[in-house]
């Protein structure tokens, strides 16, 4: 019998999973995080498990009756090299109203209550059916991973080879363990059919985005009206007499958090929102301003700016999810004949999305004031940056990857998912910059057999079609035996235990 924290089981669908892992290979829940929907359920099914409301902890609402179990220098000390993101990672609407110490109550708070029910309910496993990435698990997370050494797995939610194969991670701030064993061993590597065709696309001379990316794209461009639509029922609920407070967790002045009145109600939920899509607009013309057509025929490197605020370029990337510390690495290294290509990332400047909150005109201002960086527009060909560019720099972008498969190798920052790749520098101080950059101007490149083995890896270790909880309802729309779906999903965790522990 091993028992179970599991989180995101937020559906009929995905409660399979655990019934299934329960029933065929005795894995007992014993803490669900998750919302106060599913407490029926686990009323029913698993009356002794504890259900922790997701949507109440994130906003500060801890009921301090039950947490008993305080946190130590111990604790503190272990989880202290991602401290600094897990704070970084708290919002506000303006970047003023949730104060450095208020943050830090929250973070002792939360974590003093995830130690609460992890002593009290001693877990073997920790599984989560996406990343564990909100501040309401991202703290359980840690806890289990960097102080009681509790296996965690969780569903991986970046979809790969442009074909839908998932797999199974353990490590957000190692995210290539999956595809490790695989490619470091000393197998003959044959490559799959669907290998094959990915790479001869990627490698071919009209490339084009991930559909994956394609797809996140339309999903951003439909957020407006969504939120229209919802302002929309917000007045009629209003005049009758429907509640209008929202799920937000965006802390909205200086009263506590935890106090109700922290947070937006639906009518400044819709304006803030409205406002982010304002200066969006207006970032893209600061940003506009400062760009100048990127000239092929110099030597430079072509630095893909991070999306944020997101998981993959925050809470992952350790001190380097702040932008100025690549730069300032970069520029040191790079001669003074060369260049570095800033091209912002475009869902930065999105109507209904949240890049405002990490850009402004003095952001633009401080790159502007490098010497040797260089903006560029965003509509720039990514293929035709990546070809004429003497290598690719990145935090947790999927350029570094498409650069080595078309041969041209990879700087890398924090943690990508193809870092031990052939071709591919991970870059973990200035020393290691200085190394890369050396290897690179001596005409290290990526080597095409290897970079081929590494996808073969991902083949290897991955299920093909897997639902996931990216564009969820959709997937349970067209599947014609979900339960058997959820199974197989169970089947992966109870396999990447064995392989990744």
């Amino acid at each position: 019998m091993k028992k179970v924290i599991y989180s995101y089981i937020n559906n009929n669908e995905s409660r399979h999973i655990v019934d299934y892992l329960h029933k065929k290979h005795k894995w007992r829940p014993v803490a669900f995080h998750g919302y106060a929907s599913m407490k029926s359920w686990v009323d029913e099914r698993y009356p002794l498990a504890k259900l922790a409301d997701s949507q109440k902890l994130r906003q500060g609402n801890f009921d301090f009756s039950e947490i008993i179990m305080p946190i130590d220098s111990e604790i503190i000390k272990n989880l202290s090299p991602y401290q600094s993101n897990y704070i970084s990672w708290l919002q506000d609407t303006t970047g003023w109203n949730f104060s450095y110490n208020e943050r830090l109550r929250y973070y002792y708070d939360i974590l003093k209550y995830w130690n609460t029910i992890i002593n009290e309910s001693k877990p073997d496993i920790f599984i989560s059916y996406t990343w564990p990435h909100l501040p309401s698990d991202f703290a359980l997370y840690l806890l289990c991973k960097y102080h009681y050494k509790i296996p965690v797995l969780y569903m991986d939610i970046v979809p790969q080879l442009d074909n839908s194969y998932f797999s199974v991670g353990c490590c957000l701030e190692d995210l290539s363990l999956p595809y490790e064993k695989y490619y470091t061993s000393d197998k003959e590597c044959k490559l799959s059919t669907d290998v094959i065709s990915y790479l001869n696309k990627l490698r071919s001379n009209s490339p084009s985005m991930p559909r994956h990316v394609i797809e996140y794209f339309k999903i951003l461009d439909s957020k407006n009206k969504r939120r229209f639509i919802y302002f929309s029922r917000t007045m009629i609920g209003l005049f009758t007499g429907a509640s209008y407070k929202t799920s937000q967790t965006f802390k909205k002045n200086k009263y506590r958090w935890g106090d109700k009145r922290s947070l937006l109600n639906r009518f400044e939920e819709y304006f803030f929102w409205s406002g982010l899509s304002n200066k969006n607009k207006i970032n893209k013309l600061i940003y506009k301003r400062y760009t100048e057509k990127a000239d092929f025929n110099k030597k430079y490197i072509y630095f893909a700016a991070p999306y944020q605020p997101e998981a993959i370029s925050n809470i992952n990337q350790g001190c380097y999810e702040d932008p100025f510390l690549i730069l300032d690495i970069l520029e040191s290294v790079v001669p003074d004949d060369y260049v570095i290509y800033y091209k912002e990332h475009p869902n930065i400047f999105k109507d209904a999305d949240k890049g405002a909150l990490y850009r402004d005109e003095e952001y633009y201002k401080k790159l502007h004031n490098y010497k040797k960086v260089k903006m560029i527009p965003i509509d720039t060909n990514t293929f035709s940056l990546i070809d004429n560019s003497i290598s690719v720099a990145t935090v947790g972008g999927t350029v570094g990857w498409e650069a080595v498969v078309r041969g041209k190798p990879a700087i890398v920052f924090g943690t990508i998912w193809y870092q031990i790749c052939s071709g591919v520098y991970k870059i973990t101080d200035l020393n290691s910059a200085k190394e890369a950059l050396s290897q690179i101007m001596n005409g290290a490149k990526p080597v095409n057999s290897l970079v081929d083995k590494f996808a073969q890896s991902i083949y290897m270790s991955s299920e093909k079609g897997v639902i996931t909880v990216t564009g969820f309802n959709k997937k349970i729309e067209q599947c014609e035996n979900v339960e058997k779906e959820m199974h197989r999903i169970a089947e992966m965790f109870v396999l990447a235990l064995k392989k990744l522990y």
